[in-house]
This record gives structure tokens, C-alpha cells and sequence, in this order.
């Protein structure tokens, strides 16, 4: 049943690999700014400007968030189990009107709540790619690296075992003004790390896991 969800999970991050987050616009929502300043102090009279965010031009931008969710991980024959997993990220996008690319870093903390515990840790740097199926109903998958992953069993011994992650998921943005996006995101992820000593046998860490949050978006 592991191996089936680690291939349903590659499965769908491949199948969503040139989509993503969220754009500064879409086509027929306006995403407009108008403002006036008067000719003199105390005028009636003034100048207005628009500023169009739906252009169609290239913004760049960033994505703020702290995912949560529920994660099923193995260390071989050391143990494994279902636990927590929270990943707080800064994403750096480029994007148009309907279609993007991002650069995610994070920190990636994930507990198993199995005898022993199993804890792994590390910096994620992931690429991903975005397109909007609607105005407000965004997907996005990649793939990407663990740099710095820490494999631990139980309260003492740690070994180093960076990994591999791929990403899919989907985002709904309830909010929105002409710079800014909220958006609740849901967002799949499995990965698997280079071999590790520990307990005097080689293994590895692999995980899947299903998680949410909330996104802020500015360009």
C-alpha cells in the first residue's frame, strides 16, 4: 500500500507538471487601480490615473505560507508510522495572466509518531511550474531537492540524507485586490533521500503527505 501511494503521488505531480500557483491576473476579472490627486490644495479638480494588473505582462512576485498536514513516512526497518508535517516556505514567482513559474525554499520539519519517533528535517528547494483552470482555481506541480536533510530515530542518533521531493497540488484564492492574492492551498508531496547509517544499518526515508494552508501572494 506505501509503494502504491509513492506512485499515485509521482503519478499526479507528472500529470501536473507544467501547471502552479497563483498569477497576478486572469482574463475578464479586473484588476484595476484608479487613483486621484487634486491640481491645488482645497480643488474640486483633479487628475486621475488606472494602473492595469491584467495585462497580460510578466510580474514578478512572492508567495508566503506555512503548510500542515498529515504524513506518512518510513525509515525501513527502524520504524515507521503516520505523524506531522510543517513546511514554511518563501516562493519567488514569475507569472502572466494565465500561466507561471516559481522557486519555492523552505523549512521542512516532519514527526512520525511511531516507537521509536522518527523525525526528518531539511531545506527544500523546489521549481515549479502554474496555470489557472478559472479565475480563482489555480494547479501546480515540480519537483525539487531537500538540501541539509537530517534523518533521526528516537532522541540521539541523526544521520545526513538529503532527498528528492516532487509537488502537486491546487489553490482557490477567496481574496483578492489588484497586487494581492489569499488563497487556500492544498498540495500533495512525496519524497524519498539518499541511503543513511544509522542504528549499524543503511537505510533511507521516505514519506507522502497531504497538506494545507493559506497563501499570500503579492506582485
Amino acid at each position: 500500500m506505501h509503494d502504491l501511494r509513492v506512485i499515485l503521488v509521482f503519478l499526479i505531480s507528472g500529470c501536473a507538471g507544467a501547471f502552479g500557483g497563483i498569477g497576478p491576473g486572469m482574463t475578464n476579472e479586473a484588476r484595476t487601480n484608479t487613483g486621484c490627486v487634486p491640481d491645488a490644495p482645497g480643488s474640486s479638480m483633479g487628475t486621475c490615473s488606472t494602473t492595469n494588473y491584467n495585462s497580460g505582462d510578466l510580474e514578478f512576485g512572492t508567495q508566503l505560507g506555512v503548510r500542515t498536514g498529515a504524513v506518512s513516512g518510513s525509515a525501513g526497518e527502524l520504524g515507521s508510522g503516520t505523524g506531522l508535517g510543517i513546511d514554511a516556505h518563501a516562493d519567488f514567482v514569475v507569472a502572466a495572466e494565465k500561466w507561471g513559474a516559481g522557486l519555492s525554499f523552505a523549512y521542512s520539519n516532519d514527526q512520525i509518531f511511531s516507537d521509536p519517533k522518527l523525525f526528518y528535517w531539511g531545506i527544500p528547494i523546489v521549481a515549479y511550474g502554474q496555470w489557472g483552470l478559472t479565475r480563482r482555481i489555480f494547479v501546480h506541480g515540480g519537483v525539487g531537492r531537500v538540501v541539509h536533510g537530517s534523518l533521526r530515530v528516537g532522541e540521539d542518533e541523526s544521520a545526513a540524507a538529503s532527498a528528492w521531493r516532487a509537488v502537486a497540488g491546487i489553490s482557490f484564492v477567496f481574496a483578492r485586490n489588484p497586487k494581492r492574492d489569499l488563497a487556500f492551498r492544498l498540495e500533495v508531496r512525496s519524497q524519498r533521500s539518499s541511503d543513511a547509517m544509522l542504528a549499524g544499518m543503511t537505510t533511507h526515508w521516505s514519506s507522502n503527505a497531504l497538506m494545507g494552508e493559506i497563501i499570500w501572494a503579492s506582485f
